[in-house]
């Protein structure tokens, strides 16, 4: 009887742990062949993104992260002990790869991440844009809250210093409580700059309570949104006591 009183019991945990998934914290002093706990954290984000079962990351102090990190499932990004990411100068950071998606981010700094296209002349406009965060799938839930977004850029003509939000069907975004400081457009061409912090195609986005200064668009050409660039094709924007001063 004991057995099968155990047999149960660790079948209810594997259940319970599917159902809820996993928290997984990641800093500089971790290594990715740890257990991701708060103890023995993850040193990369990709490599916690890439746990199966995570549902929550959790971001602790300063951290590096080399590459793009590809997101397929629905994530929660928390920060913790002033929780800053930077990127490695050549690289988007985010990138989503299905729909339907839930990703949120609240407690973090995003600084210096920049999308650099080596081959401007031959690459599809999209595929630097967005310096922080790229989002082309349909019904996306994004939510940002108590974030800064600092010094990030993409050299892509499609746009987005900081954030490029597209999609379609559902796609919303919703961002509170968070700064965007000196975020540029650095086209490689005199053609386009669009969206210095943001660009918003074919999406609704809400932003509450938040900063947009000193952000850029870096090429002479057409100037489309130094802040922000809503797009013809659908897209809703509503800026609700929002500070907007010196973009250019």
């Amino acid at each position: 009887m004991k057995k099968n009183y155990l047999i149960t019991a660790i079948f209810c945990f594997l259940l319970t742990s599917s159902m809820f998934g996993q928290t997984y914290y990641v800093a500089s002093t971790g290594n990715d062949t740890n257990d991701g706990s708060s103890i023995n954290p993850f040193l990369t984000i990709g490599k916690a993104v890439g746990e199966v079962d995570a549902t929550t990351i959790i971001i602790v102090g300063e951290v590096n992260q080399t590459g793009s990190v590809v997101l397929d499932k629905s994530l929660d990004f928390q920060g913790q002990s002033d929780a800053k990411i930077i990127g490695d100068g050549s690289n988007r950071l985010f990138n989503t790869s299905a729909s339907d998606l839930n990703i949120s981010f609240s407690n973090i700094i995003f600084q210096g991440i920049v999308a650099t296209d080596p081959d401007p002349v031959n690459s599809a406009p999209t595929d630097y844009a967005g310096g922080v965060f790229f989002n082309s799938q349909s019904n996306l839930t994004l939510t940002i809250s108590n974030c800064v977004f600092s010094g990030n850029s993409s050299t892509s003509t499609a746009g987005g210093g900081a954030l490029y939000i597209s999609g379609g069907g559902t796609t919303e975004a919703t961002i509170t409580n968070t700064t965007f400081y000196n975020n540029q457009i650095l086209t490689a061409t005199t053609l386009e700059a669009r969206g210095g912090a943001i660009i918003v195609y074919n999406a609704t986005v809400n932003i509450t309570n938040s900063t947009f200064f000193e952000n850029k668009l870096a090429r002479p050409g057409n100037f489309h949104g130094a802040a922000i660039r809503a797009s013809a094709n659908g897209a809703t924007i509503t800026a609700t006591n929002c500070l907007f001063y010196n973009n250019k």
